[in-house]
């Protein structure tokens, strides 16, 4: 009896502790997700020389390294870099590549085939930014086998030393330390067609008074016959090489600028010998503005001087006449800023230059989708040749940008002639493959450094649209009638659809109503009542602005936000301020982003309207000021718009220092509400004395509230030496948006409280209480039929600060008035942003971050690294009022969810807390949230491995029983505590994907109570649907719809027979 007994027992802990699991079969793969496998802004690359592989290899600005196919941009392979990396230098031989990285010191060898490292090393010693500067450049050349291991060997130039590395192994062979006094060595040539291999590095001094050209053999790396440091050439100023390009031909192309113009000097590699003269003899023309090199140097047998200052470039020939090298004029071509210049070679060692450039051939104030062009021209180097333009017409430069660099590949056509296939690079990270005159593909880089990221959902088309927009109040019975209507509605047009389908065999789509730039023609832009298909919107460095369909992963628009107002922009931030349309706004929608001008004028704030449906940009606008805060406010115009507060403070002077303008702005800040309108404005002013807000600097944070008196103005002087008052700059004026006759209201800041650090503390992870949370239960109800009511202050703000310790060094600061310690300490405080007040904190001593933080109704979850453990640890926080009350019936319970609760009444909470060890670092923390916060909410973590794990609530739950569990806690759900949380291979929502830099995770509601959308971006963008207590309100996808109508249709068919017998015997029993 008794080990049946504690068999049952056993059953019954064993249940109690299980948690339900979603599992994902192989077929359900990309049917609720989708991820963006993203390289960024394409930074050097090589074609394949072998043109029948049609390959290209790139590396971009994220720290990928990629093969790509040139007919359709589709990956072969992608490698990420770590650490942060990005390729300094990349080349390739036959089936290998080189690639030099973390400023030139880490050598890697990679398989062209397959993308697999073969090895990898670091070379050199690690030196300060600065100091690399001053040594020089990197550079990887191949060089023949010289270890007898039957694989091509690398010599390697890093920080002035030139060391030959094994291709086989990754062995170092010989280092040599070739710089000579202050020369600053750039290029590494490799001389194959001298009886010993060997390799020639070059360069200059910064002052440009001395070159050098060293080369060593190959073998043993000892010097070989070379010119070695030149201080003079006859003919050139002093300073003659200001800068230089090395040509693979064997000649060290300099340039110097002086009074007269740029000299040109044409060194021998192996001689030394020099041939000076004037860059006007190249051109035929007199011009006194300096000459310079492009970026990309020279050609093998080539070099370009351009004359910006005249608009100009030429493309010059270098022969050998006898000892002396000289210059011949091939070609002059028109250049300017947005021009490049670039030199390549066809597949028969033909040069070509490619020059190219993007043309606007549309309004400028046109907000449509813009028409451009791109002109790029291949230019022999030969005698008497002539250049080729092409004109490429479907590419757009306001969506693209300007032409940042060229990477050509021309080859040999049929004809004779050279045919044109570029990879062009712009200003918005767009990769463009060019092929003749026709963009074959575009690759978006700027996907790979995401900024924020939003929902908006797609609009339902009426009748269903008036469905979302119904009152709460509305009666019960009419709101039945009208889902009737509605889906009666739908299945009306159900037959016609399916027909307009069949007749277009396949889907068919028709310009919904809304659609002003036919995105509707190209993607599924009909909404469902459930909310399944959204729009996310993904904001990126670049200044690209994105959106992305849910259900497929297609990028149904994209926005350059740059190039519509100023080339240098930083964006920051991206507000949907109206994410639903009503009935009379059908289709407008509407977000704000927000960013500033890094250029002219740098340091103003600059705002953006664009319709999230359609990409198309609605406005803009230059402030006058700097915007050191933004946030939505919890009120919505009648047309379901959205208020931004902007905190607006004076833009700092190119004259002033970081100190002077901090005195000059301090506690002067305007308030300003967008949009600005007469209903925003009054709305905004019979609630003012109920915002507030806080600004977080050095010290510790700054609360304010809303005052429409300004602060007394300070006398400063201004950059004219006038008396300048703060108002006068930022004064009604700034108002352009508003209507005629509107009554213009101001409002400031007014400091409310503040709170210092202690000294030696600074912010690490702040995270405030989301104002979009639904929150369905006030209380907890218990095992024993108690509830605790949960402490939910909207107003409540964690922020984790971190104090460093001083053991063994001199940084040993004090941790608290009362207290002094060498290790470092992590503290989280709980800080009621309306009083001021800290409502709570916590205390971890040897813990450093990173530290993610997130919190969720009364729940506060971050995460750090504890030192002396050595492993990374989640602590969860959870807040309950102090009292506890019994439920008398469900009324009390509606009483408690109903009851409102005040940041100036509110005393301090009850705090449980525990702490867990994960086995994995914490990047990010999401929480789910669904529409009317009844499902169980998931914590979201990005880990350190790049993926996003689901952790239910359940397992950070505080009141785990350590003991054994008691009744009430079983009837609870409690799950008996352990220290350890296991990473559960079903939980993993990316489950084998890897979001590589993994920054942040967005989550929006879907219409339907158990599932919401989930966004992670990093360099990658995963999107899935999350289901936290699984999809219990909708079918399954994998539902066996046929089944079911198999089924009714034959129940509907069964009981039509049985009512037909029925009713035959009935009668037959009448006539008896």
């Amino acid at each position: 009896a008794g080990s049946g007994m504690r068999a049952v027992l056993a059953t019954v802990v064993l249940l109690a502790v299980m948690l339900p699991v979603s599992s994902l079969c192989e077929d359900q793969v990309g049917v609720n997700d989708f991820i963006l496998k993203n390289l960024g802004a394409v930074t050097s690359s090589v074609f394949h020389p072998d043109t029948q592989k049609r390959r290209v290899l790139v590396a971009t600005d994220a720290g990928a390294l990629a093969s790509l196919e040139v007919k359709k941009g589709e990956q072969n392979w992608r490698q990420i870099l770590p650490g942060g990396e990005s390729v300094d230098v990349l080349r390739l031989l036959g089936n290998q590549v080189a690639t030099l990285s973390g400023g030139g010191r880490h050598l890697s060898l990679w398989d062209e085939r397959s993308g697999n490292l073969l090895w990898d090393k670091m070379v050199g010693e690690a030196l300060a930014e600065g100091e690399r500067q001053v040594r020089g450049a990197a550079d990887v050349v191949f060089l023949p086998d010289q270890n007898s291991d039957g694989v091509d060997d690398l010599a390697v130039l890093h920080n002035g030393a030139v060391s030959l590395v094994s291709g086989d192994s990754g062995e170092v062979l010989w280092t040599v330390d070739a710089a000579q006094g202050d020369v600053v060595l750039s290029t590494l040539v490799a001389n194959d067609g001298m009886s010993q291999s060997s390799v020639t590095v070059v360069g200059a001094s910064p002052s440009g008074t001395a070159a050098q050209i060293t080369t060593l053999a190959a073998l043993d790396g000892s010097e070989m016959k070379s010119p070695g440091k030149i201080s003079r050439v006859s003919g050139a100023p002093k300073e003659f090489c200001r800068d230089h390009t090395a040509l693979s031909a064997g000649v060290l192309v300099c340039l110097s600028m002086d009074k007269s113009g740029s000299t040109v000097s044409l060194l021998d590699i192996k001689s030394g010998t020099a041939n000076a003269f004037n860059s006007n003899e190249i051109s035929g023309t007199v011009s006194y503005q300096p000459a310079a090199l492009p970026v990309s140097g020279g050609g093998a047998s080539s070099f370009a001087l351009l004359w910006p200052g005249d608009g100009g470039a030429t493309v010059s020939e270098v022969k050998k006449e006898g000892e002396t090298w000289r210059a011949y004029l091939r070609h002059t071509l028109e250049y300017g800023p947005e021009h490049r210049l670039v030199a390549g070679q066809d597949k028969n060692g033909v040069e070509l230059w490619a020059h190219a450039y993007a043309k606007e051939i549309v309004d400028p104030t046109a907000y449509g989708e813009p028409e451009g062009l791109l002109k790029v021209s291949l230019i022999p180097v030969t005698e008497g040749s002539k250049k080729q333009d092409f004109t490429v017409p479907g590419y757009s430069r306001r969506l693209n940008g300007e032409v940042i660099d060229v990477s050509p590949n021309p080859y040999v056509r049929k004809d004779g002639t050279s045919g044109l296939r570029a990879l062009v690079m712009t200003s918005s990270s767009t990769n463009v493959m060019v092929q003749q005159e026709f963009v074959a593909w575009e690759n978006h880089g700027a996907l790979a450094q995401p900024v924020d990221a939003a929902f908006v959902d797609i609009p339902v088309l009426p009748p269903a649209h008036d469905e979302m927009f119904r009152q709460a109040s509305t009666n019960p019975v009419s709101a039945l009638v009208k889902r009737f209507t509605t889906d009666l509605a739908d299945l009306v047009q159900l037959p016609m659809q399916l027909s307009k389908q069949f007749q277009a065999k396949g889907p068919a789509r028709e310009r919904v109503q809304w659609d002003t730039e036919g995105v509707s023609l190209r993607h599924d832009m009909v909404g469902d009542r459930f909310g399944f298909k959204k729009l996310a919107l993904v904001l990126t460095e670049a200044g690209v602005l994105f959106g992305i369909h849910t259900a497929t992963g297609a990028i149904v628009w994209r926005r350059y936000l740059s190039d519509s107002m100023d080339r240098h922009i930083e964006v920051e931030r991206l507000f949907v301020t109206r994410p639903t349309s009503s009935p009379h706004y059908f289709g407008l929608l509407e977000v704000l982003v927000l960013g500033r001008n890094t250029g002219p004028g740098k340091g103003r704030a600059m705002l953006w309207w664009v319709n999230p449906l359609t990409g198309l940009q609605t406005g803009k606008q230059v402030l006058k000021q700097d915007c050191v805060h933004a946030a939505l406010l919890p009120m919505m115009l009648v047309d379901h718009t959205k208020l931004v507060m902007l905190v607006l403070a004076r833009p700092q002077r190119d004259s002033e220092t970081e100190e002077m303008y901090a005195e000059r702005k301090k506690g002067e800040y305007q308030i300003r509400v967008i949009p600005d309108l007469n209903e925003a404005h009054k709305m905004l002013d019979t609630r003012k004395k109920k915002i507030f807000f806080y600004l977080a600097n050095d010290h510790g944070l700054t609360g304010y509230t809303l005052s429409s008196v300004p602060p007394e103005p300070k006398i400063i002087f201004g950059e004219n030496g006038e008396l300048d008052y703060f108002r006068e700059e930022v004064g009604s004026d700034q108002y352009e948006n508003m209507q005629a006759g509107e009554e213009i209201r101001e409002y400031w800041a007014a400091e409310a409280w503040n709170i210092v650090l202690p000294e030696g503390e600074e912010i690490v992870a702040m995270a405030p209480h989301s104002a979009e949370e639904s929150v369905k239960a006030a209380g907890r109800v218990l095992g024993n039929r108690a509830v605790l009511l949960k402490y939910i202050n909207v107003n409540l703000l964690a922020i984790a600060t971190q104090t460093r310790g001083g053991a063994g060094g001199s940084d040993k600061v004090k941790v608290s008035p009362t207290m002094r310690a060498k290790e470092p300490v992590l503290r989280v405080y709980l800080i009621d942003t309306v009083v001021g007040g800290i409502v709570h904190n916590a205390m971890h001593k040897d813990a450093t971050g990173p530290v993610s933080i997130a919190q969720s109704e009364h729940v506060v979850l971050y995460s750090f690294w504890h030192n002396r453990k050595q492993h990374t640890e989640l602590a969860v926080m959870e807040l309950y009022q102090s009292t506890q009350q019994e439920i008398s019936g469900a009324a009390q319970v509606m009483m408690f969810n109903e009851s409102s609760q005040s940041s100036l009444h509110m005393e301090k909470p009850q705090v449980l807390g525990q702490a867990y060890i994960l086995p994995s670092g914490v990047k990010t923390i999401g929480v789910t949230n669904t529409m009317h916060g009844i499902t169980t909410r998931n914590f979201l973590l990005g880990l350190a491995t790049d993926q996003v794990f689901s952790l239910d609530k359940r397992m950070v739950d505080p009141r785990r029983p350590v003991t054994k569990p008691t009744a009430a806690d079983t009837e609870e759900g409690l799950v008996p505590y352990n220290p350890f949380i296991s990473l559960t291979p079903t939980s993993f929502l990316s489950y084998n994907h890897t979001i590589y830099n993994l920054k942040g995770i967005s989550v929006e509601p879907a219409r339907i109570e158990s599932t919401c959308h989930m966004l992670a971006y990093g360099i990658d963008i995963f999107y899935s649907k999350v289901t936290p207590s699984k999809a219990y309100d909708c079918l399954g996808d994998d539902f066996n719809y046929l089944s079911l109508v198999i089924s009714v249709v034959g129940l509907g068919i069964g009981t039509q027979v049985a009512s037909h017998f029925l009713q035959s015997r009935e009668l037959s029993q009448a006539w008896k």
